[in-house]
This record gives C-alpha cells, structure tokens and sequence, in this order.
C-alpha cells in the first residue's frame, strides 16, 4: 500500500494536535470540594435493634481549617450535638454519639460535621428498630382505684440547744462553735445537697452555706457552725435556715444569741434570789480523744464494718457525725455501718463551746448491674424530685481513666430521656437530669470509648 507525503503530513499534524489537548487537560486545575469529610464507622448501614437499644454511633470527621462542631441528627431532626474541646479546631475529630432505640420502624442516622468556616459535611445511613412483641391480653379485670398522688412537704423542727445558750458571754475575737439538735419534721427525705443558711442578725463570719446532707423524715440530727465573736461589746444573734438542693428555704428559723461583755448596762431589774453557787464540772479547755478508728476502711459494696472509739476525757459532750445524721455517744464505744458510697465518719468532744475533732474514712468499691471492676463502678446514686417532671440524679462513681473517652449515663422506668456527661477520673460524682412525671427504677452505667457498658447500678 502506497501513502502520499501529504497524507502522511496530515497524519502527523493531526497527532500533534491531540497530544497538545491533552497536555492542556491535564495541566488544568481540578475543582475541589473543601466541605468536611464525614465517615461513619459504625453502626454498620441496615443495622436491626430491638425497642430500649442504645445506639452508639462513632464518626470520623475531617477539614482541612479544622473541625468545630459535630451533630447527631435522626430522621432529619438533631437529636444531640457536640463540640470540639474548648470550641478549638480540630483537622481530624473522632466522637461516639448515642441514640436511644424506642421508635419502631426504620429510621435515617446523620452525623453532620461543621468546620471553622461554617461549612458543613455529613454522612447517613440506615437502621431498622424492630416492633415490640404484643403479650398475650389478660383477661380483662376490674382495674384498681387509682391512688391519689403523694407529694411530700419539706419542713424542718429547732429541737434544742446543745451548745452556747442564749445570752453567753464571749470575750472579743473569740472563736466559738454552735451546735443545734434539729429535726426533719416534713415527708420528704432531705438529699445530700441539703444546707444551713444566713438569714439574718450578725453573720459572726460563721459559714454559709454549711453542709447538713442526706436527713430522713422525722430524724433528729445535730448541726454544728464555727462563729467569731465581734470585737464591739453589745449582744449579737444570728439567724439561720435550711435550704434544699434547688435553694428553696424551709422549716423554722433557728439562732445563736451570745453577749460580748461591755455593752450598756440594761435598766435593772429585780434580781431573783441567788441560787447556790454551781458545781464544778471538771471540762476546762480541750477535750482529750484517745483513739477513733475503723475495723476495715476498704469495703465491697454491700460490706459493714465498725467504728470504735476510746475514752474521751475533759469534755461535757461527745458526738459520732456521719453522713446520715449525728447523735451522742457515750465513751468509749462502736458503732457498726454499711455506707452505700465512700464516706466521713468524725468524732467530735466538747467542753464548753471547745470542739476536737478525729475522722475516718471508709471506701466504698464496686457498682450494681455487671459489678464493674478495676477499670471503674459505679458506687451508689441519690435520686431528688426538682417538680414539673423533672428529677436530679447524682451518680457517685469511679474510673481510672481506662478506655476513654467514657461517659456516665442514665435511664429509668417510665422516661424516654437518656441523658450522658463525659466522665472524669478526678470526679467523685456526675449529676444528670431526667425527665418524666413518674419514673421509676432508676439505672445509671459507665460506658467506654466502644460502648461497652463497664459498670451499672441501679437505686
């Protein structure tokens, strides 16, 4: 076969032509997509559960200006967003979000990142909770007649003095501590955020708020407060109240009046005949504790054990103080206790207003639900009622920082909330909110990084 020279040119020149265009293709910039890149490990995509799973959904996200804020959307609406530490950017961010399973059906899970520059980047998929198996009816009875509501009354009762009468004379700057026996006198169980505070009067530098804790109805319980005498002769009464958890005052107002020697001389008054002189009662200065100590300061939850204490000497009064209350003890002594939670346990001695004091404390290990173990337990819970079906609960808990990042997070009959916080190893508690109007059984868990449940308890 014969080809000219002019068809061989055009051949040529054709080729050239060809080899320049793609030159120019590939020398031309791509546009690019800077909105975050979101990828979702798991759940894998057509995952089934079944009503009351909890969903542990863990995602990566990615920009180059840096992540801010990641939120968990079902079905189209944000059921729960999380930012970075500190609100800082972050190039790569990996979070675990968790959904609580209670709709049957199949819904859409989004997890949508937004970066720095407000744009935003997402990734879906698809999981299928199955319908709740119907129990066979009952034959139909006569339901009973429905309770009426209980709603306890907070309200606290002044029993008596124990320390400083009204009207003791102090010497300027003196420091002294008061001590009233006080009753919870209402149907509600005071929780452990319960305190004493100033009303009114002359403060006398004494604390406010000053603890008082966890008091049973009808319980008697002492309070004890440091004061300081003012430096200005004249008398002096300070006014105190218990106040809740959510600050609300209660119960009656109960005081301290003392007199520091040098005010105006009163208008007087028929003296009374004078008594016999009083009898000497040997307490002059600090009380003497011999020993205060406990069998086993490590308990298993569950566990007692027992407090014992020596001979107290030079002193009027003695008290054992714990957190559900204190009372008078006689010398020397034991107590036996079984603390649901690590608590405080003092030994207070009195002679004349002069307090000394010895402590012990007791630990508390291990949790409810799978018992926990070393990575962390759950150690006790106190569950208070805020109204308009809203309740606190206070989980006490330990981790040692294992597995993280962890959270604490709580369920309970009757309450389709699921609240969760982060997890702390220096944390002696974690405090969550739940909503319903009637729960019940209330169960707090630790759960780690791959949402394995490391310790539950339940109240």
């Amino acid at each position: 076969m014969k080809i000219s020279i002019r068809t061989l040119l055009g051949l040529l020149l054709a080729l050239v032509a060809v080899t320049a265009i793609a030159s120019l293709a590939s020398a031309a910039p791509l546009l690019q997509d800077n909105n975050p890149i979101v990828i979702i490990n798991k759940p894998p995509s057509n995952s089934t559960y079944s009503p009351g799973d909890i969903i542990s959904v863990e995602s990566v996200s990615a920009s180059p200006v840096g992540i801010v804020q990641v939120d968990l959307l079902v079905d189209g609406q944000v059921y729960s967003s999380d930012q970075t530490p500190g609100t800082l950017p972050q190039v790569q961010f990996t979070l675990i979000q968790r959904w609580l399973a209670n709709l049957p059906g199949t819904h859409v899970i989004t997890v949508r990142a937004t970066d720095s520059e407000n744009r935003t980047g997402q990734a879906s998929i698809n999981v299928t909770v199955q319908a709740a198996n119907t129990p066979t009816p009952l034959p139909t009875s006569v339901p009973p007649p429905t309770p009426t509501p209980f709603t306890c009354v907070l309200d606290s009762k002044f029993v008596r003095d124990v320390t400083i009468p009204d009207n003791t004379q102090l010497a300027p700057g003196s420091t002294f501590v008061k001590t009233w026996t006080l009753q919870n006198d209402g149907t509600c169980a005071w929780d452990a955020a319960t305190v004493a505070v100033f009303v009114g009067g002359s403060q006398m530098a004494g604390g406010s708020p000053s603890p008082v804790g966890a008091v049973q109805p009808g319980q008697n319980f002492n309070l004890s407060v440091n004061f300081v005498a003012p430096g200005t002769p004249g008398t002096y009464r300070s006014s105190w109240k218990i106040q809740s958890g959510d600050g609300t005052q209660f119960g009656e107002t109960f005081y301290v009046k003392i007199v520091v020697p040098g005010a105006p001389t009163p208008t007087p008054i028929p003296p009374p005949p004078t008594p016999p002189p009083p009898q000497p009662t040997g307490c002059q200065g600090a009380p003497q504790i011999s020993f205060f100590t406990v069998d086993n300061s490590n308990l298993q939850r569950g566990q007692s054990t027992t407090l014992r204490w020596g001979l107290v000497g030079n002193a009027d009064s003695v008290f054992l103080e714990s957190p559900d209350g204190s009372g008078g003890v006689a010398t020397p002594g034991q107590a036996g206790i079984q603390p649901h939670q690590t608590s405080t346990y003092t030994l207070a001695a009195y002679c004349k207003g002069f307090r000394v004091q010895q402590q012990v404390t007791v630990n508390v290990h291990g949790g409810g639900g799978n018992g926990g173990g070393a990575q962390g337990s759950i150690d006790g819970m106190d569950v208070g009622n805020q109204g308009n079906g809203r309740w606190l609960v206070r989980v006490y808990y330990s981790w040692n920082g294992a597995g993280g990042p962890a959270q604490v997070c709580a369920s309970a009959q009757n309450s389709s909330s699921y609240p969760c916080t982060n997890a702390r190893p220096d944390a002696p508690y974690a405090v969550l909110n739940l909503q319903g109007k009637n729960i019940g059984k209330v169960t707090a868990c630790l759960i780690d990084r791959g949402g394995r449940e490391v310790a539950c308890g339940s109240n």
